[in-house]
């Protein structure tokens, strides 16, 4: 089975698994990950998982889930980990 492709948004940047990027890069680097390891697969038709750290302002956040849906990525999970 697939591993789950996780954005991590962090005070200090966002990565895509363990991977920088920046959010005007974003989409490109996430549908080259995406194709990658899923070739049969449209980028934009796999689910994505999205963890912010506690300390990452609201709007941060926002930011990075406006790009990804107007990039046409719409199967987006949040990962929520109780302390």
């Amino acid at each position: 089975m697939k591993e789950p492709t996780l954005v991590n948004i962090q005070r200090g940047g966002l990565f895509i698994g363990d991977q920088p990027t920046r959010l005007d890069r974003l989409a490109g680097d996430l549908s080259a990950r995406l194709q990658a390891d899923d070739p049969a697969t449209p980028p934009t038709e796999q689910r994505v998982y999205i963890r912010a750290d506690r300390d990452v302002r609201y709007g941060d956040f926002m930011s990075v889930m406006n790009d990804l849906q107007g990039n046409g990525f719409y199967q987006v999970a949040l990962i929520n980990e109780e302390l």
